[in-house]
């Protein structure tokens, strides 16, 4: 993850290395199965997340019970 965060990173700002590890207790790595709720309606988020491997689906349930997608976010 460092490496992958670190480039992410250094798209927006460069930093050396001694700030890349002042920043990096703030970032922790989480892995979810596939299918798996990462925030769901109503719930507060406190978290921005960066996409390492796979596809995010963002969508609603409207209504009639029908899915509606938004988005799909992939890594950078």
């Amino acid at each position: 993850m460092n490496q992958f965060l670190k480039a992410h990173i250094q798209e927006i700002t460069h930093l050396n290395d001694d700030e890349f590890e002042a920043v990096l207790p703030f970032f922790t790595r989480k892995k979810f199965r596939k299918r798996q709720f990462l925030i769901q309606e109503n719930q507060p988020v406190h978290e921005v997340y960066l996409i390492e491997k796979g596809i995010l689906k963002s969508s609603t349930v409207g209504r009639t019970g029908k899915e509606h997608i938004l988005q799909f976010a992939a890594p950078n």
